[in-house]
């Protein structure tokens, strides 16, 4: 197979692909239950991810503000 030949079957088949990925999809109707659902679990993930951001920034600035331990700490507790 000359390269003239190998470049069009190339070309063919990436317009072939091209022109079926373009064109759209059959339109169906969501329906609201789903559309509620859908986003309802966007914003559960969205506030998942910023509380554990917000969580790491102030571990991270705890950690770095804390001043060492002297000594071993020590609990004391009475029994009643």
């Amino acid at each position: 197979m000359t390269p003239r030949i190998r470049n069009l079957v190339i070309l063919t088949v990436l317009v072939a692909v091209a022109v079926m990925a373009v064109q759209p999809a059959s339109a169906e109707a969501v329906e609201p239950l789903t559309a509620v659902l859908i986003a309802g679990a966007v914003v559960v993930v969205i506030i998942i991810v910023a509380y554990l951001i917000v969580a790491n920034v102030s571990e991270a600035r705890r950690v770095q503000t804390s001043a060492p331990v002297a000594g071993p700490l020590l609990l004391a507790s009475q029994a009643p």
